[in-house]
């Protein structure tokens, strides 16, 4: 049981420090001091709460074994374009 707790308490000050980093940065890159206001409370709070949840997803997708390719359907005259958009909907 207490390795369990260790590891929350970990996974919760990592995610807490990086999350402040990211707070300082972002203050820092925009020239604005950071607020203690509710509105700027909650936004620490939101990307808190969201690195918590991508950081054990982003392992989990790290340790996935590769999918083995398969043939293409179409010839390669007839493939569809795809624009990738890397970032999109994160921040």
């Amino acid at each position: 049981m207490d390795i369990v707790l260790t590891i929350t308490a970990l996974a919760l000050f990592g995610s807490f420090c990086l999350a402040f980093i990211g707070a300082c940065l972002n203050a820092l890159f925009r020239d604005r001091p950071f607020r203690p206001t509710r509105d700027g409370i909650a936004c620490f709070a939101r990307e808190w709460a969201a690195m918590l949840v991508l950081a054990p997803a982003g392992l989990i997708g790290v340790r996935t074994r590769p999918v083995a390719p398969s043939p293409p359907e179409f010839p390669s005259e007839e493939r569809i374009p795809v624009l990738l958009v890397p970032g999109f909907g994160l921040n």
